[in-house]
């Protein structure tokens, strides 16, 4: 029974009573995946990209630490939109497809 906050860009998982719900979404088939994690450490992250990603698959993320190594366990690469500047990268990639599952009620 955690709370919902309206915010995903927290940085740190030392929130009490958070429950995290990771999404990945396949933009070409609009493939959804969603998972309840306990945490986004390193190894959370690794296991769920090992269930759900294909080997050497391009992954757009929001860049949160635990990123790199589980894009590391599949080979992918890995670009990164930094919130900060913006909800596209230089180079055009976006999580926009995937920040839209926050309107969804679950």
């Amino acid at each position: 029974h955690g709370r919902l906050e309206k915010c995903p860009s927290y940085t740190s998982d030392d929130f009490t009573g958070i429950t995290w719900l990771v999404g990945i979404i396949d933009p070409q088939s609009a493939d959804i995946r969603l998972e309840i994690v306990e945490n986004r450490a390193s190894m959370t992250m690794v296991e769920l990209f090992k269930k759900y990603i294909h080997e050497g698959t391009t992954i757009m993320t929001d860049g949160f630490r635990s990123y790199p190594s589980a894009m590391a366990s599949i080979n992918g690469v890995h670009k990164i939109v930094n919130h900060s500047n913006g909800f596209k990268s230089l180079e055009g990639y976006h999580t926009n497809n995937i920040e839209f599952m926050v309107f969804i009620k679950i």
